[in-house]
């Protein structure tokens, strides 16, 4: 506990462990390199796709966790970052559902439509607006110190940054559904996910995330 405590970002990584050894174990017992077989329920395609976003998305939050964690209380610092990956996660449960819907069409099942999906990924990392998802990946709001206002500025401080993320990642997490959760598709999206969520404003010189968007904070850097 005193380890989550001085490195919150350890738990979005030990998620994102477990996540993989999940979906391998699934795999190998259905020998397979997919979590999902053809056809699966709409209920296993939404579990699957959760597992995948803890997976693939939740590592690229660890700046993120770290920084709401900073800006807690030190007895509340694991409290924080749990609502935190619940308000992310929520966004992506949302997209998951729409997703798992439209899995009754056979298109959603069909191979040469992940690699449509990948081709479109990879064009839409080069989208001008991109830029500005990129920097609303990382706004700050302000954090509530104690209270119930402080877990609700948590979770929203997740949303705040899922909601532009799925703009900056929907096409590449589509793919990867539509293969039935692949493992060797999702490896290679989860390499490829942070270079897409950064390409174009690296090209465009960089910025430093800290500074970006509105930065007020309610409470400071290391208190507790």
């Amino acid at each position: 506990m005193i380890s989550l405590q001085s490195r919150p970002d350890r738990l979005v990584i030990a998620i994102a462990v477990l996540s993989w050894v999940w979906m391998l174990g699934e795999a190998a017992a259905a020998q397979r390199l997919s979590c999902c077989g053809p056809h699966p329920t709409q209920a296993a395609d939404l579990i699957s796709w959760i597992v995948m976003v803890g997976a693939m998305m939740l590592p690229t939050t660890a700046l993120a966790v770290r920084d709401v964690a900073t800006r807690s209380f030190r007895s509340r610092r694991l409290r924080v970052v749990l609502e935190y990956i619940l308000g992310y996660t929520a966004c992506w449960i949302l997209v998951g559902t729409v997703f798992a819907l439209l899995r009754r069409y056979p298109l959603a099942h069909d191979l040469r439509t992940a690699a449509a999906m990948c081709l479109l990924a990879a064009a839409w990392a080069m989208l001008p607006v991109r830029a500005h998802w990129f920097v609303r990946c990382h706004r700050q709001i302000p954090l509530c110190p104690s209270g119930p206002r402080s877990d609700l500025d948590a979770f929203r401080q997740g949303a705040v940054h899922g909601a532009p993320c799925i703009k900056t990642c929907w096409p590449l997490m589509f793919a990867c559904g539509i293969t039935g959760h692949d493992l060797v598709v999702m490896i290679g999206g989860a390499v490829l996910a942070p270079t897409f969520r950064r390409s174009r404003f690296e090209f465009l010189g960089g910025f430093d995330w800290r500074f970006s968007g509105r930065t007020r904070q309610v409470s400071g850097p290391g208190v507790g």
